[in-house]
């Protein structure tokens, strides 16, 4: 869909504004008006709208600006060159006098407030804006920021950025406000400026005579070019020098115990509160002396969307998720959680129900060992055979690689559940024995949805029991054998995170880019939760081995807009690529030692 409001005589009414907005600042200046009474309020109250509503393959994007902005829609073609790039749906909004602060219909505010009651609310903002505003900070740069600020918290702090600076006609106005901008990028890792100030300085008949708006159509085209190439950083995620913490490491390595059966841990059977703290017992299931444990974690009933942390109780909680969870449907993530004494606490974003599965443990009496596998894919009902959906209440067996020629005893899988026809959930279990009460995997749609799971085999042989029917895919992480690596528990940190530049990668990943892992020195293998937030479009992610092709497997899947976290066992030098465009969060739980 698109609509302009100003069809007839646009050069003109640009020129108008042009004059318009001069006025109304030196009414400004000389009157010292206070901001209850605004000096544009003679400007037109009806914004110059432009939008363009098929999807592109870099997402939603929304321009917000002031008279300038107008020319930038209108004469500069701002919309059509966003849509060329690949952004889309697109939203682009500006009216004479608008500005930062208030909350009347030229405020950028209001326009924030009114897309978001719509539903539009993208994750890329280019601003146009400033130009009134410095009719009240005039030279004061820390009022100026002021207003900025109160825009960008408005936008969000996970939102990314692309504000243009300001041209002006008072130059110590000009200076005020574009070195507000940059203190506010300088901080704001997911803000960046388009330089309008420079090329201006460069050639300074590109503005009118009030040095505030472009000279015309092909000077607006410019301006609106150098916002849309400065959006183009927000295509890929940005290598950047920042670095994630170093690991610290709880205990000795370990090998594994897997239990011959999984069972179902009981925490308490009281409902976690908001930001409450559970200490889960598993002393009467894992050995005196494990380290760490391999859990299932559940949530169900959440009261809103949220996180929940795992980690060994020796402190407050780390800055980590294991798990995220929507409101009211159950979740799942396979997590290898720290233990001290026994003992492992979880903490809930909001309150909600919470079962704990227990796997098996490391330390005493495990004699297991890992052996990384590059992701494989074992099982796909919807290729193999007719590809008909597995009925409700089936078992399905998978048989796992042997490990050196032996039968592997235990496996590392990711199961995936699609199309399911209704609530319901896959229990993993060795073949032989009866279908234990504890679940690796839940859905309650017919969405994908992913879960790792680390169970014992039976003769190389992991069995499945699905509740309802759905089609079942099974990705090899990895097995346990006599011999290989040890497992090294650690206290959770965060290692990646796109949205704010930890672990070197900053920005939301373009499609199928690779993101490279930061190496965890002496690990040959390591154990993460990995994380895909504010996604555009369905897809998944995948954890491989960098400088090779990503395979034919998946770690996670999500929908769009979905946040989705799952555990993930992979080798040294590991790359992470999403289907689509989303930002990424990875937390080091552990890691392989031979």
């Amino acid at each position: 869909m698109r609509s302009n409001q100003l069809r007839r005589g646009v050069a003109g009414r640009i020129g108008r504004r042009v004059g318009s907005v001069v006025a109304i600042a030196m009414v400004a200046v000389t009157a010292s008006l206070a901001r209850s009474t605004p000096a544009w309020a003679e400007c037109s109250s009806v914004p110059s709208t432009d939008a363009y509503g098929a999807a592109g393959p870099l997402g939603p994007i929304g321009f917000v600006g002031d008279s300038t902005g107008i020319g930038m829609i209108e004469l500069g073609g701002i919309v059509g060159q966003l849509q060329a790039a690949g952004w889309g749906p697109i939203r682009a909004s500006a009216i004479c006098g608008g500005h930062t602060f208030g909350a009347d219909q030229f405020s950028a505010l209001t326009t924030v407030a009114g897309w978001r009651r719509t539903g539009f609310d993208p994750p890329v903002w280019i601003l146009g804006l400033g130009s009134n505003d410095v009719g009240f900070c005039q030279d004061r740069s820390a009022e100026c920021r002021t207003d900025l600020e109160g825009l960008l918290a408005a936008i969000g702090g996970d939102r990314e950025i692309v504000w243009e600076n300001i041209s002006h006609g008072r130059p110590t106005w000009q200076a005020a406000w574009n070195q507000a901008l940059g203190e506010s990028a300088a901080t704001h890792p997911l803000m960046q400026l388009a330089d309008w100030a420079s090329v201006v300085d460069a050639n300074p008949a590109l503005t009118a005579p009030d040095k505030v708006h472009a000279a015309d159509a092909a000077a607006y085209r410019l301006r609106a070019k150098i916002a849309v190439d400065a959006a183009a950083r927000w295509r890929q995620s940005n290598a950047v020098a920042a670095t994630a913490p170093t690991p610290a490491a709880v205990g000795a390595p370990a090998a594994f115990a897997p239990l011959a059966v999984p069972r179902r841990a009981a925490p308490g059977g009281a409902r976690l509160g908001a930001r409450g703290t559970l200490s889960v017992d598993l002393s009467g299931v894992v050995s005196a002396g494990a380290t760490a444990a391999a859990v299932n974690l559940t949530v169900d009933g959440a009261a809103g969307p949220g996180y929940l942390t795992a980690w060994g109780c020796d402190g407050p909680a780390p800055t980590v998720s294991s798990l995220n969870y929507p409101a009211r449907s159950p979740r799942a993530a396979h997590a290898l959680v720290t233990l001290s004494s026994g003992r492992f606490c979880v903490t809930s974003l909001v309150a909600a129900d919470v079962v704990i599965d227990v796997f098996g443990s490391y330390g005493p009496p495990g004699t297991l060992r890992y052996n990384p596998s590059p992701p494989v894919r074992l099982l796909d009902t919807r290729t193999a055979g007719a590809g008909a959906l597995v009925p409700a209440r089936t078992v399905t067996e998978v048989v796992v690689p042997p490990v050196g020629g032996v039968a592997a005893a235990a496996a590392a899988l990711n199961l995936t559940a699609v199309d399911a026809t209704g609530p319901g959930f896959v229990a993993a279990y060795p073949c032989g024995s009866a279908v234990p009460p504890v679940s690796a995997l839940n859905v309650d749609t017919a969405a994908p949805r992913a879960n790792l799971v680390q169970v014992s085999t039976a003769g190389g042989k992991v069995c499945l029991y699905n509740l309802t029917a759905m089609h079942l895919v099974v990705d090899l992480a990895g097995s346990y054998a006599a011999t290989g690596l040890r497992y090294q528990a650690a206290t959770p940190m965060r290692l990646v995170d796109s949205r704010v530049g930890t672990g070197g990668w900053l920005g939301a990943t373009a499609a199928f880019q690779p993101v490279t892992l930061p190496v965890v020195p002496g690990a040959a293998a390591v154990t993460l939760t990995a994380a895909v937030t504010a996604p555009s479009g369905a897809g998944y992610l995948t954890a491989y081995a960098c400088g090779g092709a990503a395979p034919t497997a998946s770690n996670l899947n999500y929908v769009d807009g979905e946040t989705v976290a799952n555990g993930v066992l992979a080798g040294a030098g590991t790359c992470a690529v999403t289907k689509g465009r989303a930002q990424v969060v990875i937390d080091l739980t552990g890691w392989w030692v031979a």
